[in-house]
């Protein structure tokens, strides 16, 4: 039997506060825990604040409040200078959360840590979505690969014959080819020739200097030197004479097959 108290509405509406205050005081005890760990490591105290939130972990009861207690686990033990340490409680942390952010202030080399650890956990993440087993596909679908391969309509369209090479129109086509023959024997012939000009205006010269010697030895060394000039002089001017004649034959035999005639097909 329940008290009188206990029997009409009154009853129930102090039934109901006794069902529902557990856990809102279960949430009220984890957020006081976890803000007195926040001010004992403002305060400096790190060792009490790592001692309050092993505390808080026990009153963790949600995935989210876990998460935040292994943050602000690994601040405190990154202020201490235990880095392993907190590079692990910031796994344990991002394991859960992967895009949770930092709960306090904390200097660059904890964020590059922090980011690190991230970095990490992400790859490890994906590597293990990666290797879970693939959904079969229903057993009455088939494969890509095993679908008949369906027949291709034929073309109704008739494949078009080529013309015959009688009606394919032909055009004549000239390929001029440049005389290198003539042109090489007639500067030939006008070097021999200057040449030959060279040597014969030095016999002449070497003539009139026999003339105007004043001894005889020296008249005829000097008669000598004009007929050797003028033997070479000979010479050239028949070699140039010879290649002009040559440069003229090579170039009127080629007019006679310079152009000939080369039949090809219009595309």
């Amino acid at each position: 039997m329940f008290p009188s108290i206990w029997r009409g509405p009154l009853g129930v509406v102090a039934l109901c506060m006794c069902l529902v205050s557990p856990p809102s005081r279960a949430a009220d005890d984890f957020d006081g825990c976890l803000a007195q760990a926040v001010r004992l490591y403002e305060s400096l105290e790190y060792e009490h604040a790592l001692a309050q939130l092993e505390q808080c972990r026990s009153l963790a009861r949600q995935s989210g409040e876990q998460v935040r207690v292994s943050l602000h686990e690994g601040i405190v033990l990154a202020n201490l200078g235990r880095w392993e340490r907190a590079r692990n409680a910031f796994r344990d942390g991002l394991l859960k959360d992967p895009e949770a952010t930092l709960p306090l202030m904390v200097s660059p080399k904890v964020k590059r840590e922090v980011e690190a650890v991230r970095a990490r956990v992400r790859r490890e993440l994906g590597s293990a979505r990666s290797r879970e087993p693939r959904a079969e596909a229903p057993p009455d679908v088939a494969p890509a690969g095993d679908r008949p391969e369906q027949a291709v309509a034929p073309s109704l369209t008739p494949a078009l014959e080529p013309p015959p090479p009688s009606l394919t129109p032909q055009v004549e086509a000239r390929v001029s080819r440049r005389p290198v023959l003539p042109w090489v024997l007639l500067g030939t012939g006008v070097v021999a020739g200057g040449v030959g000009g060279y040597f014969g205006g030095m016999s002449r010269s070497q003539v009139a200097a026999a003339r105007g010697a004043s001894q005889q030895s020296e008249a005829a060394q000097r008669l000598d030197e004009a007929r050797g000039s003028a033997r070479v002089a000979n010479v050239l001017w028949v070699g140039a004479g010879v290649a002009a004649v040559g440069a003229l034959v090579s170039w009127w035999l080629h007019e006679g097959s310079a152009e000939t005639p080369s039949t090809g097909e219009v595309p």
